[in-house]
């Protein structure tokens, strides 16, 4: 193999030995996050096996946990990509290797897809999301709270020189996630970012100040999700997982629920294409600074959130919201005449689906 990010992933695809292979799985929405932090994860453990000389015993793969249309949709993966000489093309794709799979490292995530139907062995985990409890025996097991996964990535190879080509695609996800240093920031990712300048004195604001070009770089990369189909939509950033017998999805889009044309009917067809039992779609609107001088405040300003439930047993939005609507601080917008429909005003922004979607999987335990 070699030592770049594209011949890298031109010889994995070659790769055939697959008692031996690792495939370094991210999270099913695909997002930059998980993308950027499996390619460089295995890209990482590639090198620092190959400096030890003699053939790798294992080889590390990186995989696209989604379909290729549904990426495509997500501009600012590409901008990442192309940052590092890369294209959708060079990736591999779950479907491209799903027969093959025996071992994987889990990053983004800390749990197997729930569409997996094999028996897969997790050999290590990597996540910022909350701890489910699974795969005691993995090795190493590192799920800790913080806004990017790249901030636990650049912390578990601390003691090898990171290329700064390397750090600089880290810092994209970690600017997105962490919407430029103003969501969810923890040591970990000041850390991270003090790594990534090499200036172990920068503050928060120091960051957020030299990250805004990158920042308004992403925000343009952006695809207008008013302009895609909602089945895309839906797809297009969408988590699964099970809580006993119910199979439940988890949708995150950034506009809101009133700007989709055919909302309700598009995610009826999703919730029976996808044999879901509940869907949950998390509607983020961030105020437009295009024509705001201030635009620090702009961009300090806080967003608001819709939360639109979908299910065709009533009762089970019933319990959903009367359990959590105290949390959320819910207010009822409008429903479909048979409640099985609705759509809420979320007044607790913070409940973001990585906070979310445990409070929905008690309630439905």
């Amino acid at each position: 193999m070699s030592t770049d990010l594209k011949s890298f992933l031109s010889a994995c695809k070659t790769l055939k030995d697959f008692e031996n292979i690792v495939y370094v799985l991210g999270n099913e929405s695909g997002d930059c996050d998980s993308i950027i932090c499996s390619l460089v994860f295995a890209f990482l453990a590639y090198r620092s096996q190959n400096s030890l000389k003699g053939t790798p015993s294992i080889h590390y793969v990186p995989v696209v946990n989604n379909k290729p249309h549904v990426v495509a949709m997500r501009g600012e993966v590409a901008f990442a990509l192309e940052k590092a000489g890369l294209s959708l093309n060079d990736l591999i794709y779950i479907d491209d290797v799903y027969q093959n799979i025996n071992t994987v490292f889990l990053i983004d995530a800390n749990t197997l897809p729930v569409s997996f139907k094999q028996q897969v062995s997790v050999s290590g985990i990597i996540d910022h999301h909350a701890d489910e409890g699974l795969h005691a025996d993995a090795e190493p097991r590192i799920i800790n709270t913080c806004a990017s996964c790249a901030s636990l990535l650049i912390e578990y190879f601390s003691i090898h020189k990171f290329d700064q080509k390397l750090l600089d695609l880290l810092l994209i996800p970690l600017v997105i996630d962490s919407v430029n240093w103003t969501w969810k920031v923890t040591d970990l990712d000041i850390k991270a970012g003090r790594k990534i300048f090499n200036d172990s004195d920068l503050t928060v604001e120091q960051l957020r100040q030299k990250c805004k070009p990158l920042h308004a770089q992403i925000s343009e990369s952006h695809i207008d999700e008013t302009q895609i189909t909602v089945d895309l939509l839906l797809e297009k950033d969408l988590k699964t997982y099970r809580a006993l017998h119910c199979l439940y999805g988890i949708s995150v889009i950034h506009t809101s629920y009133q700007s989709i044309n055919d909302l309700e009917s598009g995610i009826r067809r999703f919730i029976a294409c996808k044999h879901l039992h509940l869907h949950v779609l998390i509607c983020t609107i961030h105020a437009d600074d295009k024509n705001d001088n201030d635009t620090e405040a702009a961009e300090r300003r806080q967003h608001s959130v819709q939360l639109v439930l979908t299910c065709t047993q009533p009762s089970v939005l019933d319990h959903i919201v009367t359990n959590a609507k105290d949390t959320l601080q819910l207010t009822f917008l409008e429903s479909s005449p048979d409640k099985t429909f609705r759509c809420y005003q979320q007044a607790r922004i913070e409940y973001s689906r990585k906070k979310l979607q445990p409070l929905l999987h008690s309630l439905l335990s």
